[in-house]
């Protein structure tokens, strides 16, 4: 078979060291296989870094357990490995040195440094292997006396000089912790070639991009400087301390002055808060209306107790200022009547109780708390005949961004007349603790538990006469709990949620009990919760001849007929 000549280069598997430590526990290199391995400088697997070094497969072990390739000592003499060195092991040039040394012609001779009595060394020779020794006559002796008392006197010199340095240092910080704060260490640098101490101060503070201001201390190679505010100077001036040290008590007595001066004026900023205050709650004392106020179409009761009457032409409020006194207050009808009063944020009135009677007065609206701002702590509300052509409303009511207003109770017990809507809480984004309404007669065309919106913690209702065409526990906005009992009268329909005929109801009743017992409800539905059709959170129980039982079950009230006619 001819020979062929292929031209090409072969390159061995050639790997860095990083590259070989993450396959250096699974690739097996085949027998004979050359790996190469670069290593850089600072990993430590060699003395001398960079390097390249290698390893031969023996197709068992894995890279990792590989032997690096070494050299074997062959270009070393024979001679230099022995123990014990003789004249003969030593190279011509070398013996030719040593006789030019020692005088004469030496063969098989052995040489040594040894002392005598007087603590003097001299070089020794031995022809007879060293079974006896001369001293080699032209070598001079080394006095170890000399020696060691150069030595004794250095070690105190040094030992001397240690001590100074430690009392230096100790001194320099002493000086440095009495500065305390006032220092403030910017760095170190070392000078550059040709450069002066100052040079390299300017080219530290540019490199930390840092203005010199006093106290500011650098260290150039080891020297220490510190800025007076006008220039550098060693850190070692006496003068310089005591001026440092002069700046710092100063500062720490400005310092002390300023937090003294601090504390007082909080001080006398509480004590005129707390006047202030004090000052706000006389004058809404004396301040808080005493008769009721009727601005426009809107009569404020403020706190004061009115029977509303229709003299046939206007309605007349009622009211007395003492136990005798008999005032009116003749106002339009379709007015607005409060509880409570107007209120505003920098002028909130509290009132212990409102209460207010209608006795064939016509209304728009009626609200058992305050507009806007203000608390009343009970309301109460009685309609025995008469019409409101809006909202009878146990809590206050808000026309105002961020209005503030409360009550804590609200009762409303209705005998007759027309309502068209009646809440147990509030309006807006004021409030209601607790609310309870009774319905014995008359018409209402909506009744809810809670608010219209607003937030009402518990709330019930009961009806035992009259004739109701819609009645839910929450409209837009929240109640706790909402309890209906339902003892007699007629409610065409009953929602155990939100009505979900107005898309704009998407209050949340988040528990609620239902006791349909006598009476009729002709419909009874789910209702809604934040919008979407739930009766989940709804329970109670019912009579089948009071409302349909499928619709009730699907409300999850059970059927009870042992259940006598009450007022729960």
């Amino acid at each position: 078979m001819a020979d062929k000549v292929l031209k090409t280069k072969i390159a061995l598997l050639y790997k860095t060291a990083a590259e070989w430590d993450l396959i250096q526990e699974t690739y097996i290199p085949l027998k004979g296989e050359v790996c190469i391995c670069e290593v850089p400088a600072s990993t430590g697997k060699v003395v001398a870094e960079p390097a390249v070094l290698f390893k031969v497969g023996d197709g068992v072990k894995n890279f990792k357990n590989l032997p690096w390739a070494s050299a074997l000592a062959a270009d070393i003499y024979a001679w230099a490995k022995k123990e014990n060195l003789e004249f003969g092991d030593l190279s011509n040039e070398f013996k030719e040195s040593l006789k030019e040394f020692v005088g004469g012609e030496e063969k098989d001779t052995i040489f040594r440094l040894a002392e005598d009595d007087n603590n003097i060394v001299k070089l020794q020779q031995s022809v007879d292997k060293g079974a006896s020794w001369t001293d080699v006559a032209n070598s001079a002796g080394i006095d170890l006396g000399v020696i060691n008392t150069a030595i004794a006197t250095n070690t105190a010199a040094i030992a001397d000089e240690e001590t100074r340095a430690k009392a230096k240092e100790a001194d320099l910080e002493g000086k440095i912790a009495a500065l305390g704060n006032a220092l403030h260490f910017i760095g170190s640098t070392n000078k550059e070639e040709g450069e002066t101490d100052l040079e390299a101060i300017v080219r530290l503070l540019e490199e930390k991009q840092h203005d010199a201001e006093a106290g500011d201390v650098v260290i150039v190679d080891s020297a220490e400087y510190i800025f007076d505010g006008a220039e550098w100077k060693s850190l070692g001036d006496e003068s310089l301390y005591a001026t440092k040290a002069a700046l710092q008590a100063e500062e720490a007595r400005a310092k002390g002055a300023e937090t003294e001066l601090d504390t007082a004026i909080k001080a006398e900023k509480e004590r005129a808060e707390s006047k202030e205050q004090e000052l706000n709650e006389r004058l809404d004392v004396l301040d808080l209306p005493q008769e009721p106020e009727l601005v426009g179409n809107v009569l404020y009761a403020n706190g004061v107790s009115l029977r509303i009457v229709d003299d046939g032409a206007q309605n007349v409020a009622h009211y007395r200022t003492s136990h005798v006194e008999d005032h009116t207050i003749e106002f339009p009808y379709n007015s607005t009547v409060y509880g409570g009063a107007k209120g505003t944020a920098k002028h909130t009135y509290h009132f212990e109780s409102s209460n207010i009677v209608i006795d064939g007065a016509k209304l728009r609206s009626v609200f058992g708390g305050c507009q806007d701002f203000g608390d009343v702590a009970v309301a109460n509300i009685i309609m025995h005949k008469g019409t409101i052509g809006n909202s009878l409303m146990g809590g206050p009511n808000s026309f105002a961004a961020g209005a503030n207003a409360a009550v804590g109770e609200a009762h409303i017990k209705v005998f007759d007349g027309e309502v068209f809507m009646i809440y147990g809480g509030p309006a807006s984004n004021t409030s209601v603790g607790k609310t309870d309404i009774e319905f014995h007669g008359g018409h209402a065309q909506y009744i809810t538990v809670g608010g219209s919106n607003g937030e009402t913690l518990s709330g019930k209702v009961v009806i035992d006469g009259g004739v109701v065409d819609l009645l839910q526990t929450v409209n837009r906005g929240f109640i706790e709990d909402a309890k209906v009992v339902i003892n007699g009268g007629e409610v065409k329909k009953m929602y155990a949620g939100g009505e979900t005929e107005d898309a704009s109801v998407n209050g949340k009743a988040e528990h609620v009990n239902l006791q349909i017992l006598e009476g009729e409800v002709k419909a009874l539905y789910k209702g809604s919760y934040a919008g979407a059709e739930d009766a989940s959170r709804c329970s109670g129980d019912f009579n089948a001849w009071a409302v349909d039982k499928a619709q009730a079950e699907a409300c999850n009230l059970v059927e009870n007929e042992l259940i006598l006619n009450c007022n729960l």
